[in-house]
């Protein structure tokens, strides 16, 4: 079962790949095509957990705060920006900014 998001932000790109059925090298191929989800620190690459359910249909955090009661969603929503979606990315993407309001 791929991790909670809260206790485990982010998976190797191996780990991540296993999960859909790929293997080492398969794995890293698609992470470089922007078919698994990447972010980079220098030339590390690691997979947002939160990110890789949300591809596979996993809800990736719940709704209900650690006291049980609903949480609010008044605040802004950010979206993490990859490599693979600076392509066709807005001015404001270009000049490096990761997150945006959506």
């Amino acid at each position: 079962m791929i991790p909670d998001p809260r206790e485990r932000p982010t998976l190797s790109v191996p780990e991540a790949g296993a999960y859909v059925g790929l293997g080492r090298s398969a794995s890293f191929d698609a992470a470089r095509r922007g078919e698994l989800p990447t972010i980079r620190f220098g030339r590390r690459m690691a997979v947002p957990t939160a990110r890789l359910r949300q591809m596979l249909g996993i809800d990736a955090v719940s709704d209900v705060s650690d006291s049980g009661t609903q949480v609010e969603g008044d605040g802004p929503r950010l979206a993490l920006v990859t490599d693979a979606g600076k392509r066709g990315a807005s001015q404001a993407d270009a000049r490096g900014d990761q997150a945006r309001p959506t």
